[in-house]
């Protein structure tokens, strides 16, 4: 019996020892495992480290590029803006330099309309003292020809005094014509080369002085015909050429004082730059044409 219990407690005994080996070797086949997955998951936060970094990267990287893309756009919006800009102080650039362009146009056929008229008189005159010159010569042919006649019968044996006074009234008569004729004739070329000119239309202009930026200035102009004042038939030209190229218009601006005496304000914009100022202002009068200009100096360091 004893034996019996002996055999079954050895028994027992050999299934716990050996449930205890399997469960040992289990136990280290999962530690070998757990290593494994260990190892693993460390390599996993390596990469997922390494991930994270380049994802940062590539982050940066497109908001820099956002960053510059939005610089570029900025940029050309203002490249656009400012060639806009240009663009219409061209076109307004264009437009005043063609109304200068007709004033001058219009201003030079008036002056070639007078003087067309004064060649016209002049060549009548020249025409007429021409005509005066051909009559001379022809009565200068004729009293020859008298004088000759004269020269011929003085010297004829039978020759009487009688017999010359018909040709003597007609030389007196001849000489009398011809003297008159010299004194007209005289008198056209007096007319023509020794009396002085007549003055014509002529426009002066005084703005002369120092300003600023912000200031006005008056521009005083005198119209004058043979040294009288006279109110123009026309203005055709008034503006202001400014040293940047601008030309600011005074056309229709003009106020009267009395007869051949006019004034412009002008104000300097705020904005002006230093330099010279010219005024050119162009007109007419009967069909005379006349221009005039005058500059003032404008400073913007005082």
């Amino acid at each position: 019996m004893s034996s019996i219990i002996g055999k079954g407690i050895i028994l027992f005994l050999g299934i716990i020892l050996g449930v205890g080996v399997t469960t040992s070797v289990a136990l280290l086949g999962m530690n070998q495992q757990n290593a494994e997955l260990q190892s693993q998951l460390k390599a996993q936060q390596v990469l997922i480290s390494d991930l994270q970094r380049n994802l940062s990267y590539e982050m940066e990287l497109d908001t820099n590029f956002r960053n510059n893309l939005q610089n570029d756009i900025s940029q050309l919006k203002s490249s656009i803006t400012q060639v806009g800009g240009s663009s219409s102080g061209l076109k307004d650039s264009i437009e005043r330099l063609g109304v200068t362009l007709k004033d001058t146009v219009d201003v030079t056929k008036a002056s070639i309309s007078s003087t067309s008229t004064n060649y016209n008189v002049l060549k009548d005159s020249v025409d007429q003292t021409k005509g005066s010159i051909e009559k001379l010569s022809t009565r200068h042919d004729k009293l020859e020809a008298l004088l000759q006649n004269i020269s011929r019968v003085t010297r004829a044996p039978d020759s009487g005094v009688s017999s010359l006074q018909p040709d003597i009234v007609i030389i007196k008569n001849a000489i009398a014509e011809l003297k008159a004729d010299l004194v007209r004739v005289n008198g056209k070329l007096d007319s023509l080369a020794l009396s002085p000119s007549p003055k014509s239309f002529d426009v002066s202009i005084t703005s002369e002085g120092k300003y600023r930026p912000g200031d006005k200035v008056t521009i005083s102009v005198l119209f004058t015909n043979n040294g009288a004042l006279v109110d123009p038939t026309t203005i055709t030209i008034a503006h202001v050429h400014r040293p940047d190229n601008v030309i600011d218009q005074l056309l229709g601006t003009q106020a009267r004082v009395h007869a051949g005496w006019y004034y412009f304000n002008y104000a300097i914009p705020p904005n002006a730059p230093s330099g010279t100022f010219a005024i050119h202002i162009g007109t007419t009068y009967n069909g005379q044409a006349s221009n005039a200009q005058a500059s003032f100096q404008v400073s913007v360091s005082g």
